[in-house]
């Protein structure tokens, strides 16, 4: 889910696919994903936080898939709504790497340098696209639209866009500091008692 969705909207944000691609692919794959993973695993785990951060995820993005719920999601502006879901998405990018270190975590029997950098580019592309860029857009791209909003009695969906950002970016900080609970040592260095985080590490790669 995370190469699918988060390396296709990085691929959409640097010009190498059109935005279309959002629409007819990422979207939809990333909306029936996250459905289908709180079927089958986020109800028979009763992982409400993982739960709840689908659930924000599908009501914030699922209105720009189509250019009728675009147009009303961007107050009048369809495209604006769709570029706001595929840099949301960036917040996807540390997905794969995530997943690679709980994968070495349960694998591993003594440190590889191949797990430093998987760390390292864990905690970077956390950083920017869940930390860093959240707030961003809300103070760059959200909030100047207010006005465009206001205009048209669209209080709610200038409201589903901030606290949407809002609630990822808080969901985000809580699960960095479950990763990072041990120290910055044993973050980005291996040892056995690491599998001890590999819990952290199902949770946050949903």
């Amino acid at each position: 889910h995370g190469v699918c969705s988060g390396w296709l909207a990085l691929a959409i944000c640097l010009g190498q696919l059109d935005i279309s691609w959002w629409t007819g692919v990422g979207l939809p794959f990333s909306i029936a994903y996250l459905a289908t993973d709180i079927i089958f695993y986020c109800v028979p785990k009763r992982d409400i936080g993982i739960t709840f951060h689908h659930i924000v995820m599908m009501l914030c993005h699922f209105t720009s898939g189509t250019q009728a719920g675009a147009m009303i999601a961007g107050a009048g502006d369809a495209e604006w709504a769709q570029w706001l879901s595929v840099c949301g998405y960036l917040s996807e990018l540390s997905n794969p790497f995530l997943n690679s270190r709980w994968l070495m975590i349960q694998t591993l029997k003594e440190h590889n340098m191949l797990y430093a950098v998987n760390s390292v580019m864990l905690l970077l592309t956390w950083l920017f696209g869940r930390i860093l860029l959240m707030p961003a857009l809300v103070v760059s791209k959200i909030s100047p639209r207010y006005d465009d909003f206001a205009s048209r009695g669209l209080y709610d969906c200038f409201a589903v866009a901030v606290a949407g950002h809002v609630i990822v970016f808080l969901l985000s900080l809580d699960w960095l500091r479950q990763l990072l609970r041990t120290g910055f040592y044993s973050f980005f260095f291996f040892s056995p008692k690491s599998k001890s985080e590999s819990n952290v590490n199902v949770r946050a790669t949903k």
